[in-house]
């Protein structure tokens, strides 16, 4: 959703191979994430660094340190918050034999 530019898929990779060896050994493993040709000042790379003790995921973004977080959203019409326009489409669902798997594939549907 423009947080992030999505164009370098070796850096997608390394970033996914980092991000299952960190919930495999957590604590061993960190991910910090730089703008590409951006000079990091060393007051903020130091400040990154801190941060990346308690967290397993860092990116610095215009001079900004960022972590990953979950927020509660209120919604007011599924369609307006998921940005999907379902009605007449066609929506596969892969895995979804267990129970979240149905519980979201009978949202789709109905």
């Amino acid at each position: 959703r423009g947080a992030v530019e999505g164009g370098d898929l070796a850096g997608a990779a390394v970033w996914g191979l980092v991000r299952s060896a960190v919930s495999e050994h957590p604590g061993r493993f960190g991910l910090l994430d730089v703008e590409q040709d951006a000079g990091l000042p060393a007051g903020l790379l130091g400040a990154a660094l801190a941060v990346g003790g308690a967290e397993a995921e860092v990116a610095v973004r215009g001079g900004e340190v960022l972590v990953p977080r979950l927020a509660r959203v209120s919604s007011t019409s599924g369609a307006e918050v998921s940005g999907w326009e379902v009605a007449g489409g066609t929506v596969l669902v892969t895995g979804g034999t267990g129970g979240l798997g149905r519980v979201v594939a009978r949202h789709l549907v109905v």
